[in-house]
């Protein structure tokens, strides 16, 4: 476990990871409004290792910070692109517990987005429900901060944990992916 945290280091300070745009649509015009990302490691002896087994590992290495600085880094980047080829299309990057309770995180997304000239709008951070519970008032001040911004937070996997409807609409999230096991 030990050695996959160095490779994982490695492979992240190599540029050695990969990131995925998966498209999401307008399904009655067919516009393209804004791409998850998704990033993939392919490993050069194990193959492709899949996101629920490094991410784990990123956070318990204390990886988890450079590795979302990476991505939003390079997903900005594309947007900015792809904006500059005329798509309006906005980024969708997951952010994990550590990431949002972190000091600075709300600098390093405006920085980010600066450095891009995009506009806040450009990027939807999808957050869990877990985030949240892991220490309300703090989320609640950070998801505050960047709605503040102008960038959209998304709840992702909402009804796998525990927050209730009523906290839920005390934070200022602009959408909500309801989870299969809610929904059923």
């Amino acid at each position: 476990l030990l050695r996959l945290a160095d490779e994982l280091r490695q492979a992240l300070e190599q540029g050695d990871l990969r990131l995925h745009y998966q498209p999401q649509l307008d399904l009655r015009t067919g516009e393209r409004l804004a791409s998850e990302v998704l990033i993939r490691w392919p490993h050069p002896k194990l193959g492709f290792i899949p996101p629920l087994k490094f991410l784990p590992l990123a956070e318990q290495a204390g990886l988890m910070g450079s590795l979302t600085r990476w991505v939003l880094e390079q997903a900005l980047a594309q947007c900015a692109r792809w904006r500059a080829e005329g798509s309006a299309a906005a980024v969708s990057v997951n952010i994990s517990p550590s990431n949002l309770l972190e000091g600075g995180f709300t600098a390093l997304v405006k920085d980010q987005l600066a450095l891009n000239s995009l506009p806040a709008d450009a990027l939807v951070l999808e957050i869990t429900e877990t985030s949240i519970i892991t220490d309300f008032e703090r989320a609640k001040a950070i998801i505050d901060e960047l709605s503040k911004l102008g960038v959209v937070v998304s709840v992702d996997d909402f009804g796998t944990g525990f927050t209730s409807l009523a906290y839920l609409s005390s934070l200022a999230v602009r959408e909500l992916k309801l989870d299969r096991t809610f929904t059923t």
